[in-house]
């Protein structure tokens, strides 16, 4: 089951990357990274948004990191 939500996961972010939308690239690349935290395509597709996004990713982020520090 963790499998295909991730792989579901990544077809998204495939969709979203192939549209130029990085942001929501980003989101679903993290999503199958939750699902199944050793998946190496996710990870590598991740990698990849993070390095085109550059600053943005910083910023993206630490505002994600906030967020989920805010909500624990």
């Amino acid at each position: 089951r963790q499998t295909f939500l991730a792989g579901e996961y990544i077809q998204r972010g495939d969709e979203f990357f192939e549209r130029a939308d990085l942001d929501n690239a980003l989101a679903q690349y993290s999503q199958a990274l939750q699902v199944m935290p050793t998946n190496a395509d996710a990870k590598a597709r991740l990698h990849k948004v993070e390095a085109l996004m550059g600053d943005r990713y910083a910023t993206a982020a630490a505002l994600v990191g906030a967020t989920f520090t805010d909500g624990a």
